[in-house]
């Protein structure tokens, strides 16, 4: 927040559902399934307004949990 307020700041949205499923995939080699459930996962928590989180689910953390599927880690733990 203090950087904010002594530089100009760029907003940048996430991409589409489409768009990320996509990027996971290519970054990955994932299931299709699998990136689809980790994107709807993303964007339930991005959702979670009343939490207050300075940070949330970013397509990055996604790629990484999407990894971590791919070496054989459980998608629960995977994603926690």
């Amino acid at each position: 927040p203090s950087t904010r307020q002594r530089f100009s700041a760029l907003t940048f949205d996430y991409p589409s559902v489409k768009q990320e499923i996509e990027i996971l995939q290519n970054e990955t080699n994932c299931k299709a399934d699998t990136a689809k459930s980790l994107v709807a996962i993303g964007n339930k928590i991005r959702n979670l307004n009343e939490l207050g989180l300075a940070e949330t689910v970013s397509t990055r953390l996604l790629v990484n949990a999407a990894k971590l599927i791919n070496d054989g880690l459980p998608g629960r733990l995977a994603t926690h």
